[in-house]
């Protein structure tokens, strides 16, 4: 795969992941009397997973690097006024949250170094294979 289609196929998983997030963020329940949060939680771990699975599985940070700008360009759109329309994402607390810990998240897994593959077992050394064999000493 070529670096250009790795950052193209990031930009898109940052757009569907950014357009998403800015609806699910603000999902909530009520428990009781209180009423629960927990949209954000969710879109910031869809952020965060997809991240290090593209990464991961591509053996690149371009995939990162391209759902972070595209996720934070949608989010800047949602986020901002258009007219006289309502924004998807307001100025709640748990929009705040899911906006700075959005950027942190993608600042901080674009510079992660990427995991390289684990070798399959077969093909690793096995140095003390004679050990077992040996009798201890009476």
């Amino acid at each position: 795969m070529t670096r250009v289609f790795k950052l193209i196929l990031g930009c898109v998983a940052g757009l569907v992941i950014g357009v998403v997030g800015a609806f699910v963020h603000a999902n909530r329940t009520v428990v009781g009397n209180l009423h629960f949060t927990y949209g954000f939680l969710l879109a910031l771990a869809l952020l965060a997973l997809t991240q290090l699975w593209l990464g991961r599985a591509l053996q690149s940070r371009l995939a990162p690097i391209g759902i972070a700008l595209s996720w934070a360009g949608v989010t800047l759109v949602l986020g901002g006024l258009v007219g006289n329309e309502a924004t998807v994402i307001s100025a709640q607390w748990y929009s705040k949250v899911y906006v700075f810990g959005g950027a942190i998240i993608c600042g901080m897994i674009s510079a992660f170094p990427i995991l390289k593959p684990v070798p399959p077992s077969n093909s690793l050394e096995e140095p003390f294979t004679n050990v077992m064999e040996r009798q201890p000493p009476n």
